[in-house]
């Protein structure tokens, strides 16, 4: 974990008073931790960079898109060389860190640091910067950042509790004015010169500065913002960039200290809330998409069974549920689970697997109970059929024929919602002749019967929906009571 480890009034001293640039690029790899990153990472800068020639990486027509729109207005990247240096920094790291690959503001990040230092060591510190330092800022869910704006929102509330009123009742959301502050390090919001000395503060002594910038900025503004009652008005004019003067904002800035355990209890409590809120987005997203997936079967439906698939697992389970787990909590969905011998359980479980991959996905899992529990006939008997078409070859022997029917049979004996139990009573000579006449009514080559063939024989056939009772085609599942028992949370 970083840590600004090197602070003593000598060096606080200095540092306020501004890095020299002689000195800049150096003091910002060395109190970054980037020296030491570079000496102990396995894969060197040469290695990821000779890896990206002639290779089209994913993040490439994103990072081309950025590259020109980093400081413009600056000579170096009016130049094709400053240009390519950046392209090369960016790119490496998208490599290097795929979870992060690239995202919008690393671009004003990486060229501000090309300034100072050449293109090894601007890499090394941009990796110090994304993985230690505000590690979890450019990550695809931003909770760093989303977490600082609430510890934001508090320190103007503690220290201007009429800003923070003020704009609370036009209705404006604060991070959606400073978010872009944070993320951007302020490179592109306040004059250049200003943001060196702000990343001075912010590599050699600590990441609080941004906060005191920020709120140096609103109390600088503060009387233009409490005049102003227009939405349209307090967006505009708190839109960068800002035309301060540099010494003006660091002295303010140097008057707000950040309350450290009042901080790390706002931290720890947004940090849970967040993370609680992005799991709900999460399930509700992929809940929605299920839906569609699974031809609008119920919602709820769907919630239950994915609650039932992540509470199933550990976290090393890395989303995915393996054979034993599939084993263990099966038995609690499906009445008719230990009825079935220990083969055909492990086919059931590899025609959920689509991909094949010996692990069901929260996808796999969920179409495939959808067909199990579907309230639709024809659906179950398809999903039957192609629990022992092993080799999908659209064809089923005799022997095959008779354990679908003893499947499908099982599936119908279960409780329905009302109670009833689908009771058959055959001794085994009669079902066994029955089971044989149908195989021959729905086969067309003597030996083997396709998937239609089966479903029309079972669906169709009015003898065999009278010999097993079946007359309601469109029948309530008899599942309906275990989906229910698991949306309300009185089972697994």
């Amino acid at each position: 974990t970083f840590s600004f480890g090197y602070q003593n009034p000598k060096m606080v001293e200095m540092v306020s008073i501004g890095i020299p640039d002689c000195y800049r690029g150096f003091m910002w790899s060395f109190f970054s931790g980037a020296v030491y990153k570079s000496v102990i990472e396995e894969e060197s800068y040469s290695d990821l960079l000779n890896s990206i020639k002639g290779v089209d990486i994913p993040m490439k027509n994103m990072i081309e898109k950025d590259v020109r729109r980093s400081l413009p207005e600056h000579p170096f990247y009016k130049t094709e060389r400053g240009i390519g240096h950046l392209r090369n920094v960016l790119c490496c790291y998208s490599v290097r860190n795929p979870i992060i690959g690239y995202c919008q503001g690393m671009n004003f990040l990486a060229a501000l640091l090309l300034l100072y230092l050449d293109e090894e060591r601007a890499f090394w510190v941009l990796s110090s910067l994304c993985e230690d330092i505000i590690p979890s800022y450019y990550r695809p869910s931003m909770v760093g950042s989303l977490i600082d704006q609430k510890i934001f929102e508090y320190l103007i509330k503690f220290y201007m509790g009429d800003i923070s009123l003020h704009l609370e009742n036009i209705g404006i959301s604060l991070s959606i004015i400073t978010n872009s502050w944070f993320l951007s390090l302020y490179v592109g919001i306040l004059p250049l010169e200003c943001v060196l000395r702000i990343m001075d503060h912010f590599y050699c002594l600590s990441k609080d500065i941004l906060f005191q910038i920020g709120l140096a900025i609103f109390k600088i503004m503060s009387d233009e913002i409490l005049s102003t009652t227009s939405l349209d008005k307090i967006f505009i004019l708190l839109k960068p960039p800002f035309s301060f003067d540099t010494e003006k904002l660091l002295e303010i800035s140097a008057n707000f200290d950040i309350p450290k355990n009042i901080v790390n209890d706002i931290k720890n409590e947004a940090n849970l809330k967040i993370i609680q809120d992005m799991k709900s987005n999460t399930r509700l997203k992929k809940v929605n998409y299920l839906y569609k997936k699974t031809s609008s079967w119920n919602k709820k439906y769907i919630d239950a069974l994915y609650g039932v698939f992540h509470s199933s697992l550990s976290i090393e389970d890395n989303n995915l549920m393996n054979q034993d787990i599939f084993l263990n909590i099966f038995p609690k969905l499906f009445p008719f689970w230990n009825e079935i011998d220990q083969e055909t359980k492990l086919l059931i479980r590899d025609t959920l697997d689509e991909t094949g991959d010996g692990n069901l996905s929260i996808d796999e899992f969920i179409i495939g109970c959808s067909k199990i529990y579907s309230e639709n006939i024809e659906t179950r008997c398809e999903f039957c059929f192609d629990v022992f078409d092993i080799d999908r070859q659209n064809k089923l022997t005799v022997e095959y024929y008779c354990r679908l029917i003893d499947i499908f049979k099982m599936m119908y004996e279960a409780k329905n919602s009302r109670g009833i139990i689908f009771v058959r009573e055959h001794s085994e000579k009669s079902y066994n002749y029955f089971i044989k006449l149908s195989f021959k009514r729905a086969t067309e080559d003597g030996t083997t019967v396709s998937k239609q063939n089966v479903v029309s024989e079972i669906i169709d056939n009015d003898l065999f929906l009278k010999h097993f009772k079946l007359t309601d085609k469109s029948f309530t599942t008899p599942f309906q009571n275990i989906l229910e028992s698991l949306y309300y949370g009185s089972i697994v």
